[in-house]
């Protein structure tokens, strides 16, 4: 492992989950097949996790579970059972987003780790502070915060911090998005994110029937992909624990040359921070595999209209060349290459009209002679169905690498593992005494095994260390690698080779077995935590409402609402929320709207904004302060963190805002 920095990777399927293990991740992240927000991923059933977490603790892994969907009241009680079931199964921690399921899970399943998703919108220390105070232990930041924001952060606590690095990006803040849900009745709090975002959208002007750029800016709210391997030194320091991969929906050669990539330039940090690179051939992999154009996000600051890919909300490949030649007469098209092409690549033509053609390359050539590659520099000649619409000068790009998707999926469907656990073997071996092989790994589990039979006296030739160190290498398709042997020899002894053979691979076998044995947790069998869980919940009702008449409540950002709003008739008001920033509403404003309110009976909430950075801590600390004289009735928090800073400030009579 590569603690205390953690290379997180997402596994949407038993054989992503394989991927991202042979790969180099230190941990993984994986949904169950209910209450998980990729619902769309193949997920896994729960004989399925069982397992992959035996494979994972082989290797020294870390499995968490997202159960991070909103819960209704009637999925409650199911959903605490799921959780009781992942803590007996073994798993590292929960990645959650309901605050009420979370406390639950705290009280009635303490030795359950939990971590704080993405979804819950985590955008400020007071935010963290409120989820430390609920025993949380590492918070995913949402997407949008800054590297200032993220060192400001964790000055002021010592929680685990978690951040995505790469992948597909929300053009809303993570659990704020109603888009899909309003669109098609499909919640991303609920798992089940249409993506409408990534839907084509014409941009008209107000007061007109024209629409403009509708051909050229047609994904109007398709972000780019984030990509911050260039940046991993500053994160680090900056006091991040966890290094998050996107992609559950992805396949899992995208996450073997994703990971592996991550995997490589870590360890090039780790080994010497100061003389951190990355390699030119890496970033390529990493384009080649899955881009929409790369982004540095938040990371400096907003973007901007730099996020956006408006082009095409699908991967666009890696640039390949330009059309050099089109010989319509045989259907051949010659293209000057940049970079390597192989029978089996996937290419697509940008042309000038007609948009993209796509094709799979069955045939290739050099010059007059047919091959399976064509290097980069040199000219290749592909025959295609149809030449029309393709000019000389288009320009072509590579979707589709074969050689490097190939290479992926060798990488965690062959017998013979690329990741391999040091052993270290001790030897004993003395005439008329059984062979005795003591093995040790990383983790310092130790197992031994004695042979059947008794080593002789040799009378021809005896063992030799090099003889035994041989057999004892024969690991093949194990996921060990013999580091060291240790020999405790008789002399002039032996025993037959199978014999070695075979205690090697009982110790092997009885090491593996250990390490994917699941721990020891002294958990409540079924019956136990459901009679407990009951008693907890009927011990914890919701407090009873005031029976009346219900009263017209209306949000305002200004005075002018304001004002409107008491004198129709509402009974309560909530003033302020994301106006606070412009400053439309002064303080001597509030006092008097307040005043007003007043001769009304009208109750006056005061909202905080929904989203505040860290940067505007002192701001909205100052604000809060400064209303608190003028005595309204209460406030509006809209997220943890205003919560949290009004309670440290005293005030009681909280509303809280959604989601």
């Amino acid at each position: 492992m590569h603690l205390p920095v953690e290379l997180l990777a997402p596994a949407g399927s038993p054989e992503a989950a394989r991927a991202a293990v042979q790969n180099g991740a230190d941990a993984i992240y994986l949904g169950g097949k209910q209450f998980s927000a990729r619902q769309y991923a193949e997920n896994f059933g729960d004989e399925e996790l069982l397992e992959i977490l035996r494979y994972c603790r082989v290797y020294g892994v870390k499995v968490y579970v997202t159960v991070n969907t909103l819960v209704h009241d009637e999925e409650f009680e199911r959903a605490l059972e799921y959780l009781h079931f992942l803590y007996n199964a073994g798993v590292d921690a929960v990645i959650m987003q309901d605050t009420g399921l979370m406390r639950c899970t705290a009280r009635l399943i303490p030795g359950l780790s939990i971590h704080a998703s993405t979804q819950m919108t985590i955008h400020n220390s007071e935010g963290i502070l409120f989820l430390e105070e609920m025993g949380v232990q590492r918070v995913v930041l949402a997407r949008e915060l800054s590297l200032e924001d993220i060192r400001r952060i964790k000055e002021r606590t010592d929680m685990e911090l978690e951040i995505f690095i790469h992948g597909a990006l929300c053009i809303s803040y993570s659990g704020q998005c109603l888009l899909s849900s309003m669109i098609g009745g499909r919640s991303g709090n609920r798992g089940r994110c249409a993506q409408p975002c990534r839907l084509a959208y014409s941009l008209q002007e107000i007061n007109t029937s024209s629409s403009g750029g509708e051909k050229r800016y047609s994904h109007l709210l398709s972000p780019k992909d984030l990509n911050l391997i260039e940046h991993l030194p500053e994160i680090i320091e900056a006091g991040v624990t966890g290094l998050k991969i996107e992609g559950r929906m992805k396949r899992p050669e995208y996450v073997a040359v994703v990971v592996r990539v991550y995997r490589q330039a870590l360890d090039r940090y780790l080994e010497n921070p100061d003389g951190y690179h990355v390699q030119y051939r890496e970033q390529q992999e990493l384009a080649q595999v899955f881009n929409r154009e790369f982004t540095s996000g938040y990371l400096f600051g907003n973007p901007g209209q730099a996020l956006m890919s408006v082009d095409r909300p699908n991967n666009r490949g890696v640039f390949l060349g330009r059309v050099k030649k089109v010989k319509r007469e045989t259907g051949n098209v010659v293209i000057r290459t940049e970079g390597d092409l192989n029978v089996g690549d996937v290419i697509e033509f940008w042309v000038t009209s007609g948009g993209r053609k796509e094709i799979t390359i069955d045939r290739l050539f050099l010059g007059a002679k047919e091959v399976n590659h064509v290097p980069g520099g040199r000219e290749a000649q592909i025959k295609v169905k149809t030449t029309q619409d393709i000019h000389p000068g288009d320009r072509v790009f590579k979707t589709y690498d074969v050689e490097l998707m190939s290479a992926a999926k060798q990488s965690f469907t062959s017998p013979v593992k690329k990741r391999k656990i040091p052993l270290s073997i001790k030897v004993k071996l003395h005439p008329g005494k059984p062979m005795v092989l003591s093995g040790k790994d990383d983790l310092d589990n130790h197992v031994s095994v004695s042979s059947d039979l008794l080593a002789e006296e040799a009378v021809k030739r005896p063992l030799t260390h090099d003889n035994i160190r041989r057999q004892l290498d024969r690991l093949g398709n194990t996921p060990f690698e013999l580091v060291e042997v240790d020999y405790d020899l008789g002399e002039d002894v032996i025993l037959p080779l199978s014999e070695i053979n075979k205690c090697r691979r009982k110790l092997v076998e009885l090491l593996e077995e250990k390490r994917g044995k699941n721990p020891a947790r002294n958990g409540l069998s079924v019956a136990q935590f459901r009679q407990k869980m009951r008693d907890f919940l009927n011990g914890s009702p919701v407090p009873a409402q005031e029976s009346g008449c219900p009263i017209i409540t209306v949000s305002v950002g200004n005075g002018e609402s304001a004002y409107a709003a008491i004198e129709s008739g509402a009974g309560r008001i909530y003033l302020g929320g994301e106006k606070l920033r412009g400053k439309s509403i002064s303080g001597s404003a509030v006092e008097s709207i307040i005043s007003f309110a007043r001769q009304s009976n009208t109750e006056v909430y005061i909202s905080l904004p929904r989203i505040w950075q860290e940067n505007e801590l002192h701001e909205v600390r100052k604000y809060v302060e400064g209303t608190l004289s003028f005595k309204p009735s209460g406030y509006t928090a809209g997220n943890l963190g205003s919560f949290r800073l009004l309670k440290s400030l005293g005030i009681e009579n909280i509303h809280a805002d959604y989601p």
